[in-house]
């Protein structure tokens, strides 16, 4: 197993193409616009580290430490993060298509404007995570934790949100379309604006949401869904046609 120790160490723009990096100390290095493609890092201790603009795809981060490390601008598209720590990350700007997070820890990371299409964020923790315009079109994010996060703007048309804790969740402008919310608890989340047009909300908990309107749920999808008082929808409207694609 590596024992590299680079701490501290400047090794901006190195090539670390398919390296084993695995259980090294990279705590504080510069590698900005480094070439760590296909590379493995299962276990590495990247705390604070720089990785702006580098080149990240097909990466192993497995159980990786991430903590408050500077990923903005990082190509990490096919890319292993499963357990990997990201807390207070910064991930403006990245690029996370294709890319497999699941039980990742994301709390008050910051993903504003960062492309996650067709993700896998299954189980992850995004606790008061920022993720201003960020897109998650066709994304799993079962079982998320999105409690506190800011998504005003981001597009989630087609992700599958089943299970997912949305409470307190800011959704201002967001796009659900085609979303699968099944289950969901959107309790206190912030609603004004927020496209659901064909989502999916069987058994999703909107009791408390804020900003939801009659028209917004149109063209959802409602069985067994609890509303706040203010809409006058039958909660069950669609029941029939679900229970009959189930």
């Amino acid at each position: 197993m590596s024992k590299i120790n680079l701490s501290r160490g400047q090794m901006s723009g190195a090539n670390f193409e398919k390296a084993q990096l695995d259980e090294a100390n990279l705590e504080g290095t510069n590698l900005m616009r480094a070439n760590l493609k296909g590379a493995n890092l299962s276990d590495t201790n990247l705390t604070t580290v720089s990785l702006e603009r580098a080149f990240l795809q097909k990466v192993t981060l497995t159980n990786a430490n991430l903590m408050r490390a500077n990923l903005g601008y990082a190509n990490l598209t096919h890319a292993i993060l499963n357990k990997a720590n990201l807390e207070s990350a910064n991930l403006m700007h990245t690029i996370l298509v294709n890319a497999s997070l699941r039980k990742s820890i994301l709390r008050n990371a910051t993903l504003v404007l960062t492309k996650l299409e067709n993700a896998d964020l299954i189980k992850s923790d995004l606790e008061g995570a920022v993720l201003i315009m960020a897109t998650l079109e066709n994304t799993k994010l079962l079982d998320v934790n999105l409690k506190n996060a800011n998504l005003a703007g981001a597009s989630l048309e087609g992700a599958n949100l089943t299970g997912a804790t949305l409470e307190n969740t800011k959704l201002l402008d967001t796009n659900l379309k085609n979303a699968n919310l099944t289950g969901a608890k959107l309790e206190g989340a912030n609603l004004k604006e927020t496209n659901l047009e064909g989502a999916n909300l069987l058994g999703a908990d909107l009791k408390k949401a804020k900003n939801l309107t009659d028209r917004q749920l149109a063209q959802a999808k409602l069985c067994y869904t609890k509303f706040p008082d203010n809409i006058t929808l039958d909660p069950d409207r669609d029941c029939y046609g679900l229970v009959l694609r189930i």
